[in-house]
């Protein structure tokens, strides 16, 4: 998982892994989250390549609206595939600037509903996202 916050991997911590005290302090189901104030596992480039020696598409999920652009040219660099550009969070200055990086940087369009559960957001399917990304997401993969 990359943290767009830092842009690198968090480390989650298995439930059982937990300190009991953590544990007490958050609560079970709080408990993997708490991982997001340790130190990321390995940088993006790593996680990039990780994704692609295991036959994946490294794709940068829901950038939003502040994200520097060289940012994602440096991901782009390192092996990124795709960019998140239909989101439940994304207006339509954000689709619009996204659509234009991955046109530039020639990215994969991906989008998603980010479905979470009924309790949060968009629901599941939501978010229109074009059926031939699916063929560009597997034609990455296999270079």
């Amino acid at each position: 998982m990359l943290d767009r916050r830092r842009l690198e991997p968090v480390k989650t911590l298995p439930i059982e892994a937990a300190d009991s005290r953590e544990d007490e302090r958050l609560g079970t189901d709080e408990v993997q989250l708490s991982a997001l104030e340790h130190a990321p596992a390995f940088v993006s480039e790593d996680a990039i390549a990780c994704i692609r020696d295991a036959g994946g598409a490294a794709v940068l999920a829901h950038p939003g609206g502040s994200l520097p652009l060289p940012t994602v040219e440096h991901l782009k660099e390192a092996g990124l595939d795709g960019i998140e550009i239909w989101h439940p969070q994304h207006g339509a200055a954000a689709v619009r600037r996204w659509r234009e990086v991955a046109a530039r940087l020639r990215l994969i369009e991906c989008g998603g509903s980010d479905f979470h559960g009924t309790h949060r957001g968009a629901a599941l399917g939501d978010m229109p996202v074009p059926e031939r990304t699916v063929d560009l997401l597997l034609d990455a993969a296999r270079r």
